[in-house]
C-alpha cells in the first residue's frame, strides 16, 4: 500500500489547513463536555493529537489534557462511541504520540467479564458489539484483546439470523432513533455503517474470515441493493415495508456501505465482493449533492466524512472518479465555512421537526473538530489512522480470530 497523499493540493490544501488550524485555535479547554470519544473529551484528545502531528506539535499539551480529563471522568456504559470503550480506544490510539501507556488493562478485564455472559443488547458500532470490536482491534496483540474479540465474534455469530442464502442481524425497535420507531414496530434490518450490518461486516474482515460468516453477512448485506434508486442501499429493511432510500454519508447511505463491502472483498480476496463496492461508491459519487441531504462539513452526516470516505476508497482501488468526488467534497465543506460563526467558522445542523438547527459542536463525531481532521486528511501527507473510530479503515488482526461454532 503506498503512503497517504492528500486528494488537495496548492492554493486549496494551503486553504483547508489554515481552515483546520483555526478550528483548533478556537476548540474550548476546558470544554464543558462529556468524557466520550463521539462527543466529548476524548475524541477531543484525539483531534488535538493529529492537530500535533500535522500542524503544530505544541497542540500535545491540549491532547494531553483532553484525554486526562476523559480517562479521569470515565462513562457509565462500555459503549464505543459513549463509554469506557471509546475513551480506551483513544488512549490506546494515542499511546505512541502522547504516552498515554497501558491504561486499558482494567478495562479489558471489564470487558471480559461482560462478554462472557449472554448479549441481549445493541451488535453496532455506535454502542454495541462492533464498537466493542473496534476497540479490542486496537489492543491486539494484547492476550486479553484477543479473548475479548473471540467473545465478541462468538455474540456475533450466535445473533446471527437467516436473510435469503446470507444471514443479517436484527434490530429493536428500541435501538432505533425515537422519530422512526413507528416505522419499524417489531424490528428492521439497519442498513447503516454507524448502526447496522455494514460494520459488522467490516469488523469481521478485519477479524480475519471467521469461518463462513463474513462471506454470509456480505451475501446477505447484498440481498437489500436495489437498482435505480437514489441510493443502492436503503436506510432500514423490514418485512412488507417499502425501502427509504438513504442519504449520503457516513453513518447511512451508499458510501458507508460501499466501504465495508471493499474492505471485506480486499481481506477475502473476492474480486466480486469488491467490484461490489467499486460499483456502490461509484453511484454514490456520482449522486446529485442536492439529492444527498448534505447542509453541514461534519464527519457523521457531512461533507469531510463523505470526502474521508472516498479518499479511503481511492486509495485501495485506484479509482479517479472516487478521488474526484473525495477532492470535491473536501471542497464544500470549506464552502461551508461562515467567517465568525460557529468554531473556527463551523457550525452542525441538528433536526429540528422539518428542517434543521445550528449550533456550535466542538466535538470529533459530528462537530468542529472532526471538520479540521477531516481537512487535514485531505491536505497533508499524514495518514487519518483515526479514521479506525469510524470503520473507513481498520486495524486488522495479525492472526484470524476464531467467530465461535
Amino acid at each position: 500500500m503506498c503512503a497517504w497523499e492528500p486528494i488537495l493540493g496548492g492554493a486549496a490544501a494551503d486553504r483547508a489547513v489554515r481552515m483546520a488550524a483555526d478550528v483548533f485555535e478556537a476548540l474550548p479547554d476546558p470544554g464543558g463536555l462529556d468524557a466520550s470519544l463521539a462527543s466529548g473529551d476524548a475524541g477531543l484528545a484525539v483531534a488535538a493529537g493529529y492537530a500535533a502531528s500535522t500542524l503544530d506539535v505544541a497542540f500535545q499539551d491540549p491532547a494531553r489534557r483532553f484525554l486526562a480529563r476523559a480517562t479521569q471522568a470515565g462513562a457509565d456504559s462500555l459503549s464505543f462511541f459513549g463509554g469506557l470503550s471509546g475513551i480506551g480506544w483513544a488512549a490506546e490510539h494515542l499511546a505512541p504520540t502522547l504516552g498515554s501507556g497501558n491504561v486499558g488493562e482494567a478495562l479489558d478485564r471489564t470487558l471480559i467479564e461482560r462478554l462472557d455472559r449472554p448479549w441481549e443488547r445493541d451488535v453496532d458500532l455506535v454502542s454495541g458489539l462492533t464498537g466493542l470490536g473496534v476497540y479490542a482491534l486496537e489492543r491486539l496483540p494484547r492476550p486479553e484483546a484477543g479473548k475479548a474479540l473471540e467473545l465478541i465474534l462468538g455474540h456475533l455469530h450466535g445473533r446471527a439470523k437467516p436473510d435469503g442464502a446470507g444471514v443479517t442481524w436484527w434490530s429493536e425497535a428500541s435501538w432505533l432513533p425515537e422519530t422512526h420507531r413507528h416505522l419499524y414496530p417489531d424490528r428492521s434490518i439497519n442498513l447503516g455503517l454507524a448502526h447496522g450490518t455494514p460494520g459488522i461486516v467490516a469488523l469481521l474482515a478485519a477479524a480475519g474470515p471467521a469461518g463462513d460468516l463474513l462471506t454470509r453477512a456480505v451475501t446477505g448485506l447484498l440481498l437489500h441493493r436495489g437498482e435505480g434508486g437514489p441510493s443502492c442501499f436503503p436506510r432500514w429493511a423490514a418485512p412488507g415495508e417499502e425501502p427509504v432510500p438513504a442519504r449520503t454519508a457516513w453513518c447511512y447511505g451508499d458510501p458507508g456501505v460501499a466501504s465495508a463491502l471493499l474492505q471485506a472483498g480486499m481481506a477475502a480476496g473476492r474480486a466480486d465482493w469488491t467490484e461490489a463496492g467499486v460499483q456502490v461508491a461509484r453511484a454514490a459519487a456520482a449522486r446529485d449533492p442536492a439529492e444527498g441531504r448534505v447542509v453541514d462539513a461534519g464527519l457523521c452526516h457531512g461533507a469531510t466524512g463523505l470526502s474521508l470516505a472516498f479518499a479511503r476508497m481511492a486509495r485501495v482501488t485506484g479509482d479517479d472518479a472516487l478521488r474526484a468526488a473525495a477532492a470535491s467534497w473536501a471542497e464544500r465543506a470549506m464552502d461551508m465555512r461562515e467567517v465568525s460563526e460557529g468554531i473556527g467558522g463551523f457550525r452542525s445542523a441538528v433536526p429540528d421537526g422539518d428542517g434543521v438547527a445550528w449550533r456550535n459542536d466542538p466535538s470529533l463525531l459530528t462537530g468542529a473538530a472532526g471538520v479540521a481532521l477531516g481537512l487535514l486528511a485531505a491536505a497533508t501527507d499524514v495518514e487519518p489512522r483515526w479514521d479506525r473510530f469510524l470503520m473507513l479503515s481498520t486495524r486488522r488482526a495479525p492472526d484470524p480470530v476464531a467467530a465461535g461454532a
